[in-house]
């Protein structure tokens, strides 16, 4: 956008983004208990969105793509 806008080139965001430190707040967890992850992994919904997957990598199905945006993860 700043070659458009005749200005600087600003690559501060890229330099922000590259790590997680600057959201680290000392004390607080780094990883989810394991209960609370395996439970996460062994869900319903993430078995589906996996096997979609894996069906679009063989098949090259490209309805995977639309899937996001009909089930907004709130």
């Amino acid at each position: 956008m700043a070659c458009v806008l005749d200005e600087e080139k600003d690559d501060r965001h890229i330099e922000y983004f590259q790590g997680y430190k600057q959201f680290y707040e000392r004390g607080l967890p780094g990883q989810l208990p394991a209960g609370i992850e395996e439970s996460i992994l062994e869900s319903d919904e993430l078995a589906e969105i996996r096997s979609r997957i894996g069906l679009a990598d063989v098949t090259g199905n490209k309805d995977l793509e639309n899937y996001g945006k009909s089930k907004r993860i709130k």
